[in-house]
């Protein structure tokens, strides 16, 4: 599903309800500036999410909690708060994923998401969200291919 270049500001809880078969989301170069950490919950089969180019400061990371099929994010380009702990167990899952591009994501204060220091973080622990997990063998600098097929 292709929603770039919208007014788009807001993606509140279930507003993809019902498509459980949609597999590619192209939300980039919109107005974003909250996900609802409900927003993504009944998409499934989801394997990309295009975030990027938009205004969000902070992810909850249960926002892609449960989603199986993923083994794409991109989110650079948005001015990231990395001050917030909930950004740490962000990176911790985009570095898990396939293709998690951590290195263009970028804090607002200008160092990647990746290199960011979040020892002040203790609390913090592992991840337990189910997604893809990144093998072992795959090396690649290309994205995906994201032609929606629903």
């Amino acid at each position: 599903m292709t929603l770039q270049t919208n007014p788009i500001t807001t993606l509140e809880a279930n507003v993809f309800k019902e498509l459980t078969t949609l597999e590619v989301l192209i939300l980039h170069d919109n107005q974003i500036s909250t996900v609802d950490a409900n927003a993504f919950s009944d998409l499934t089969a989801l394997r990309g999410v295009t975030l990027h180019n938009n205004h969000i400061t902070t992810i909850d990371v249960n926002v892609l909690n449960g989603l199986t099929a993923l083994i794409y994010v991109e989110i650079s380009d948005n001015p990231l708060k990395c001050t917030n702990c909930e950004m740490k167990q962000l990176r911790m899952l985009l570095e898990r994923l396939v293709y998690g591009n951590l290195t263009s994501a970028i804090c607002d204060g200008g160092t990647l998401l990746a290199d960011y220091d979040f020892d002040d973080c203790t609390g913090v622990s592992e991840l337990t969200t189910k997604t893809t997990t990144r093998p072992t063998t795959i090396v690649t600098t290309t994205r995906p291919d994201l032609t929606s097929t629903s």
